[in-house]
């Protein structure tokens, strides 16, 4: 577990532009928006006590939109908790962030120092906000099933009710699997409109949170050469598509939630379920 946890690179994807939150405060990006419910904390900063609170202490933060805003803020976190100086790094996003946080996600091939063979990656998101149980977890599952599930990519999924799911836009993502040899393997990502299925319907849902090696790392930059793929779930797909790579689809049991800050109104759903009302 310890070693798993020394190799493992926590990677949290900043680089978006937030186009449909900024609204509130065009002057901020969006992983800096302060949480009223959560002690007015920014995004990211409940991000990142979270996974130091899990005992992940080697984290990247990647940067694009509005980098120095961030960079700027990590130094002041820093400077109050010197601890962090040697947990958290920040990276400039290569130019091609702004096709989709995939791309984002491949700047790591920018610095050797940090895309070494034996480390691993867990993506994250920097607009979405895990409850602790969730978080704890995915990573239990991790450290307990690691080397049975012998280095392959990982999503992660949990079975949800249509109606306890609150997205204006109504658009979300679930997964599609096969067993095999008591493993689930996934075989596509669909993107679905929640209003074309009944209320009372179960469906299995992505947790917005991906696990990959080094090895995954350099097949997925060698396919957009020539993929059109823009988000991890389209090139996910396509992996599936052409066999290139089984991808383990792990289910997670925990009652814990994920809250993905896209608009206002998920910003006024968080605040509403975090003070109780």
């Amino acid at each position: 577990m310890k070693e798993l946890k020394e190799k493992l690179r926590v990677v949290i994807l900043c680089a978006g532009e937030g186009t449909r939150i900024r609204e509130i405060n065009s002057n901020i990006p969006k992983s800096l928006i302060q949480i009223q419910s959560m002690d007015n904390k920014p995004i990211l900063d409940i991000i990142i006590d979270d996974l130091v609170s899990q005992g992940l202490n080697s984290i990247i933060i990647i940067l694009g939109s509005m980098g120095k805003v961030i960079e700027s803020h990590i130094s002041s976190l820093k400077s109050q908790n010197h601890i962090l100086n040697s947990r958290i790094v920040t990276l400039n996003a290569h130019p091609d962030y702004k096709k989709g946080p995939l791309f984002t996600f491949l700047t790591i091939l920018d610095y050797p120092e940090i895309s070494k063979k034996e480390n691993n990656f867990l993506v994250f998101p920097g607009d979405t906000i895990f409850d602790q149980v969730l978080l704890n977890d995915i990573i239990m599952i991790l450290m307990k099933e690691i080397e049975k599930f012998q280095g392959k990519p990982i999503l992660f999924y949990k079975q949800v009710k249509t109606s306890d799911i609150d997205k204006k836009n109504h658009l979300i993502y679930r997964v599609k699997t096969i067993k095999k040899r008591d493993i689930e393997i996934l075989t596509r990502i669909e993107e679905i409109e929640l209003s074309n299925i009944s209320k009372k319907t179960y469906i299995d849902q992505i947790i917005p949170i991906f696990f990959l090696n080094y090895q995954f790392l350099l097949l997925i930059s060698q396919i957009l050469k020539t993929s059109r793929s823009k988000k991890i779930s389209d090139l996910l797909n396509e992996v599936c598509n052409t066999r290139l790579q089984e991808v383990i689809a792990c289910k997670i049991t925990s009652k814990g939630s994920f809250y993905d800050i896209d608009t206002v109104y998920d910003l006024d759903h968080l605040n509403k379920i975090k003070s109780g009302q």
